[in-house]
């Protein structure tokens, strides 16, 4: 083996003999080392190489490969401009024209993988995981930009068991304005079950990180003060139903695509069909108001409607009558229309016991027919009578009602008892017809 000044060394020349000489270009057919082959500024963890005899390690700071590296085991194509070669099975390639690699398999035992840059699609197949052992350990997904770029924070839980993976944070900036949003994902269930347990939490905010909508496999909690949502909102196995804002400040309900209840911008309600309550009761009528919740109305019973006041009944409308209740008697007022159109007043007059009668006001010719002379009336008795009533507590005069019943059957009335009031049009009448033949017996007429 010749050196730089033309010496040569023999074969059981020692490498070390040579000392600082250089060996002479293209001279070394083979190099036995006696220990290790290094460049003159190696320094171990710094700059150069070194090749080690006893161990078999070597140490090189910098390579510079010039063309592709191929493993010895590597089955596939020599080009990977087009992407993955889908037909290798075993070792690695590199493609230097490409700027592309390709490795069947990558392991990082007992170390760590550090500054993988992925420029492509990280794939993970149905047998693939991506995993963190500690505890508390997270992986980072970033993506940066000035104005609309997105960052992106994924943490895992760390949990070995493979069924209770959390996923704690996806942090972004929304649109242009970068409005910070943060939510949380939580998938957790016992190992070997299907998530009854699971859970997906949306948080957002940076610094306390409210809660605002939690999904479990039974609810949608929403926990912020204000749900906005579209203006429709419909159900997936009936889009016709549903509730949708018609018009500004309003909001409807819907069925079967036709609108059913409204409420307006001024607080009205509009009901398109029929609303249908429950019973209720004299204390809790269920129709009522804001102010006065006793007060209403409400069903007593079959085919009735009872109006409350302060929780006492004192209406009724039932099918065959109207009842009208009070501690301290009824106050009926003097005028309602009349039933018959033609514009007569009327008065309700109370007869006796629970019956009312309705006197009209007028005696116009216009609403009387079959007129005929009354002068028979002055043959009908009548008895004047002096009593005490034990309703008013006070002595009255008058007629008695079944008295005059008996002469004047058609000016009385009737209650569920007998007779209960008398008509004093119809005794001013009698009166009237006795002075009538008085005057004419007496020649006066």
């Amino acid at each position: 083996m010749p050196t730089s000044n033309g010496r040569f060394v023999g074969s059981d020349f020692c490498t070390g003999s040579v000392g600082t000489r250089p060996l002479a270009d293209e001279a070394v057919t083979s190099i036995k080392l006696a220990k290790t082959l290094q460049s003159d500024n190696f320094v171990a963890g710094s700059s150069g190489w070194q090749i080690k005899r006893d161990t078999g390690d070597a140490e090189f700071n910098n390579i510079t490969i010039r063309g592709d590296l191929i493993s010895s085991n590597w089955d596939g194509g020599l080009d990977l401009s087009g992407g993955k070669d889908t037909s290798a099975t075993a070792g690695f390639f590199l493609d230097s024209s490409a700027g592309a690699a390709q490795f069947q398999q990558i392991y990082a035992e007992g170390g760590e993988l550090n500054n993988l840059d992925v420029t492509g699609i990280l794939t993970l197949t149905s047998s693939g995981k991506l995993r963190t052992a500690a505890s508390g350990a997270r992986a980072e997904l970033v993506g940066s930009g000035t104005t609309s770029g997105t960052f992106y924070y994924v943490g895992f839980s760390g949990e070995t068991d493979e069924h209770a993976p959390v996923i704690w944070g996806a942090q972004g900036y929304n649109g242009p304005e970068k409005v910070p949003v943060l939510s949380l994902i939580s998938g957790r269930h016992p190992s070997g079950a299907l998530g009854d347990e699971a859970r997906i939490a949306l948080f957002a905010g940076t610094a306390t990180r409210p809660r605002l909508i939690e999904i479990n496999a039974e609810h949608v909690t929403m926990f912020g003060d204000t749900l906005r949502l579209p203006d429709e909102v419909t159900f997936t196995g009936d889009l016709a139903t549903g509730i949708f804002r018609p018009a500004a400040a309003n909001v409807a309900i819907k069925t079967g695509g036709v609108e059913r209840f409204r409420v307006d911008q001024g607080g009205g309600v509009k009901v398109y069909n029929e609303i249908q309550l429950g019973d209720g009761s004299v204390a809790d009528p269920p129709y009522t108001f804001l102010s006065d919740g006793n007060t209403g109305i409400y069903r007593p019973g079959a085919d009735q409607l009872g109006f409350a006041c302060g929780g006492v009944l004192r209406a009724a409308v039932t099918t065959s009558e109207l009842q009208v209740r009070g501690d301290k008697g009824v106050h009926l007022y003097d005028y309602a229309p009349s039933t018959t159109g033609a514009g007569a007043n009327a008065t309700w007059t109370h007869v006796g016991g629970g019956v009312y009668r309705l006197d009209r006001s007028t005696s116009s010719r216009r609403y009387k027919a079959r007129i005929s002379d009354a002068l028979d009336l002055a043959a009908v008795p009548l008895r004047p009578r002096r009593w005490w009533s034990r309703l008013d507590e006070r002595h009255q005069v008058g007629f008695v009602a079944e008295e005059i019943a008996d002469v004047l059957p058609e000016a009385v009335e009737h209650g569920p008892d007998g007779p209960e009031h008398y008509d004093p049009r119809a005794v001013l009448a009698v009166l009237a017809a006795k002075i009538g033949r008085i005057e004419a017996t007496l020649g006066l007429a």
